[in-house]
């Protein structure tokens, strides 16, 4: 068993190992300080080319606190989804 430091180095390995698979790796911290950026990003590497309002709103839409919000009205809407009882998204904090 390894530790998630040596996962995520072997991880990082593997791709650096065989540039020619497209890959595109974000992390949370950049998220979280400019989510439009990494919308941005994430677009750039599909080869999708969107305005600024569009990202900013996909960026708010996505956003943990939305997500979290959505999760609840997936759950209601359509209570047969294949979703696990008592399975949640996210961490509870």
């Amino acid at each position: 068993m390894c530790n998630y430091f040596t996962y995520i180095k072997s991880y990082l390995q593997y791709f650096k190992d065989k540039p020619s698979i497209p890959h595109l790796v974000v992390f949370y911290e950049d998220i979280k300080k400019d989510p439009v950026a990494e919308v941005r990003r994430l677009s750039e590497f599909l080869g999708k080319d969107y305005g600024d309002d569009f990202l900013s709103d996909v960026a708010n839409a996505c956003s943990f606190e939305n997500m979290k919000k959505a999760e609840g009205t997936i759950r209601q809407s359509a209570p047969n989804n294949g979703l696990i009882e008592g399975f949640n998204f996210y961490r509870k904090r």
